[in-house]
């Protein structure tokens, strides 16, 4: 909450522009892109924002179901680096993924969606993630639906938009796309559970 006030206070204008590009058209999405990409620290806290953010929201939904037996903070330090390496590898993979097949400005586009995506979502997650930590139990199942439907809904609008511009440009099918995305973002979510649950000697 603190870093997301810094911003504001800094940069004033910063997330009417975020969310206004995130309620605009697909195509001006794009082409106004760089009224957000130029202000190179508030965006780059906003990532980090998220990170912090889903990750905090990762680690109460595992302390909640009891799925630990290690403290709290020492979780949500290695969920956050967890979800680092993992968001840092993609943006690796993708630039060079970019650079060997020339496709470089499909993949800053696709980049671009994404981390807009996350910022957003890194921003709404804030009532639920108060809920889960402050709240009584009997009100964390309305935190957890609202959570996931509001992620679902927020990556499903992101493969919607990104399909159509990778398809256009790269005559791509939906069922690679969808290979690509379960094995980006559904993959590393599995990934963390199984160690969860097997390494660190959590409960199912």
């Amino acid at each position: 909450l603190f870093l997301y006030g810094l911003i504001n206070f800094i940069f004033p204008q910063y997330y009417p522009k975020l969310f206004s590009q995130f309620s605009q058209s697909s195509l001006r999405m794009v082409q106004n892109r760089e009224q957000l990409v130029q202000n190179t620290f508030a965006s780059l806290t906003s990532n980090i924002n998220f990170i912090l953010s889903f990750s905090l929201m990762s680690t109460l939904l595992i302390f909640n179901r009891h799925l630990l037996p290690i403290p709290f903070w020492l979780a949500y330090l290695y969920v956050c680096v967890f979800f680092l390496v993992i968001y840092v590898g993609k943006y690796i993979i993708l630039q060079l993924v970019g650079y060997v097949f020339n496709v470089k400005e499909l993949v800053s586009n696709y980049v671009f969606v994404v981390f807009l995506i996350n910022k957003i979502l890194g921003i709404l997650l804030f009532p639920f993630i108060l809920m889960l930590a402050f709240s009584k139990p009997s009100y964390y199942s309305i935190a957890i639906v609202g959570a996931a439907i509001l992620t679902v809904l927020l990556f499903l609008y992101r493969y919607f938009f990104s399909i159509t511009s990778v398809r256009n440009k790269l005559h791509t099918t939906s069922f690679h796309f969808f290979l690509y995305l379960c094995s980006f973002e559904i993959l590393p979510l599995l990934i963390l559970y199984k160690i969860i649950v097997q390494y660190f000697g959590g409960t199912y």
